[in-house]
Parts: C-alpha cells; structure tokens; sequence
C-alpha cells in the first residue's frame, strides 16, 4: 500500500519517483541533509517553514537567507556561493498565503546549476498550476486530511533518500488505515476538482468583504499587531462559532500578531459573510 501512494504521489507531481515519511517535518530534516553537506550551501526563503531551517542546519551547509521572494537576491547569494547549491522555498506560506516565484526561482537554478526544493504542505490539492521544482516535499495531513509526509523527485534522488535520510530510515511506516485514507483522499483530488475552487472560492468572497488584497491561496491572515488583542478575537469568534488559529511571537515577527484564516469546501457563503460580519465587528470594537 505504501508504494500505491508513492505511485500516485510521483503522477500527481509529474516526477518520477516518491518516497513517503513519517511527516512533512520528517520529510524535510532527512531530505535536506542527504542532499547537501557542509562543502555547500543552502538558500533559504526567510518566510520558509521551521522544519526546513532545521533541516539546513543538520545539513552542515553554509546557509544563506534570502528575502521573502525576492529572486533577485537569491541570484546574487547565488553567484557567490560554494559547493552544490539547494535553493529551498514553499510553494503557498504558511502564515501569509501567499505563493513564491517558482518559475522565475527554477529559472535562476536552471542557469546556475542549482537544485530548488519546494515545500507544499499548502498547496497539495489546492494549486493547479504546475510545479517546476525538480524536489518536491509535501504533507498529506493537510489538504489530504490524512497524515505523512513525502518527497517526489528523480529516480536516483528517491532512491539515494532510502538508504540516506535518517528520518526514513530510522523510523516507523505509517499505519494502513493511514495510507488507505491518503489513498483515498488523492482519488477525491482527482476525480472532484471543484471542492478546491470552492473553497479559493470562499478565500476570494472573503478577501473582497474585508477590503484585502485578492488571495493567492485558501491561507487569509487578517494582521492584528498587539499579541493580547489577537488572542481576545480569537477567543470571541471560537464563542461564535469559528475556529479561527491566533498566530503570535515568535512564530511570527513582534507587532504581527495575526488570525489566520483556512477556508475549505465544506464552509457555505452564509458562513463566510457571517465570518466577516463578526469579524469586522470585533476589529472595531
């Protein structure tokens, strides 16, 4: 059963070959320091998820940051760094929703001899347009409602994972009723594509009630700023029926503090319209 998922894995992604993992922070922290040693470098976008900076420093690699989706930047840390370069990124942030400059980013590897690795624990699922990234590293406990994580790839690259990321090797496999379920999830994927555009549905209505800048996922932070005040609106739309994550330090920068907003298929546009209704109140008071 697990090498069915890692088939459909590696169709879905147009690659080659897959390797699932215990989870996505597992996937990252043994691909990472498979991939690169400490003769090379890692770029990093600065917004990347934690499990990724903690990849990189197991790596023993010269890490370099670069600011968040600015490939300009990128290409200058480029053009200076030594050994083998791995340039890494999310394809949808977690925290802001937005989405990085993938084809410009596998531009600059593909000229530079770089390899770029993506993380798209949000974007399984929900994205259409396609990945350019040679290494993709993903989750199926979102979108997917399952749990695991994975990482498609070339052949030779997948089959170097086995025998050489630690996090694979020296843990256990997901259960059955696991796999069967993210199985499962990935023909719902397939063969029911309008329950991602309706919930980029409920993003976008949202976006447009509040005054915010179109979406570019289902992610929707509304800023905040003071820590006390986020959590007391998170608090008050849990009393009123919503669910709504308070995001604060260090998670985020001091004077960020945020909601942080997830729309899905099974939301409605009454929810949605109540959501901002309740939501605008509570900013206001």
């Amino acid at each position: 059963m697990n090498s069915v998922l890692e088939r459909r894995l590696a169709a879905m992604k147009g690659t080659e070959a897959c390797l699932v993992f215990g989870s996505g922070y597992l996937a990252n922290v043994g691909t990472i320091p498979a991939l690169v040693g400490q003769a090379d470098t890692i770029l990093l976008d600065e917004l990347s998820h934690a499990c990724m900076y903690a990849g990189a420093r197991l790596s023993g690699a010269e890490i370099h940051i670069f600011r968040h989706n600015d490939v300009e930047h990128a290409r200058e840390l480029i053009e200076r760094a030594q050994g083998q370069v791995l340039v890494l990124t999310e394809t949808v942030f977690s925290m802001d929703g937005d989405r990085a400059p993938l084809l410009e980013l596998n531009a600059l590897c593909e000229h530079s001899g770089a390899w770029l690795m993506t993380d798209d624990a949000h974007g399984l699922g929900i994205l259409d347009a396609p990945n350019p990234a040679p290494i993709q590293m993903g989750t199926l406990s979102k979108a997917a409602g399952a749990y695991g994580g994975y990482v498609c790839g070339p052949a030779e690259v997948i089959d170097m994972l086995v025998s050489r990321a630690r996090s694979f090797v020296y843990t256990t496999g997901l259960p059955a009723p696991v796999l069967a379920a993210a199985i499962r999830a990935l023909d719902i994927m397939c063969e029911e594509p309008y329950r991602a555009d309706r919930a980029k549905d409920h993003a976008a209505l949202f976006c447009d009630l509040m005054r915010l800048p179109a979406p570019e996922s289902v992610i929707v932070p509304v800023i905040v700023g003071e820590e006390a005040r986020t959590m007391n609106i998170s608090a008050a739309l849990e009393r009123d029926g919503y669910l709504v994550t308070a995001i604060r330090p260090p998670t985020v920068p001091k004077g960020t503090s945020r909601l942080r907003i997830t729309f899905a298929t099974g939301h409605t546009e009454a929810d949605v319209r109540r959501l901002s209704e309740t939501l605008n109140r509570l900013l206001q008071s």
